[in-house]
């Protein structure tokens, strides 16, 4: 299996979501959930996912 760098746009998406789990511990941001139900862990498993999916296709 050969690994290639992720695209910026992948990488920044990965960066965005990300940004947004670890931001939503704190504050309860409307679209990822409140703090009655922390949507936070399955936001930053997608980040990862985005990223690993960036590495593994080509061209992405």
């Amino acid at each position: 299996m050969h690994l290639n760098p992720p695209s910026m746009v992948m990488f920044l998406i990965s960066a965005v979501l990300a940004g947004a789990g670890v931001i939503s511990k704190t504050i309860p941001l409307p679209f990822i959930g409140s703090s009655i139900e922390p949507h936070a862990m399955w936001v930053m498993l997608a980040a990862y996912l985005v990223l690993a999916f960036g590495c593994l296709l080509r061209g992405l």
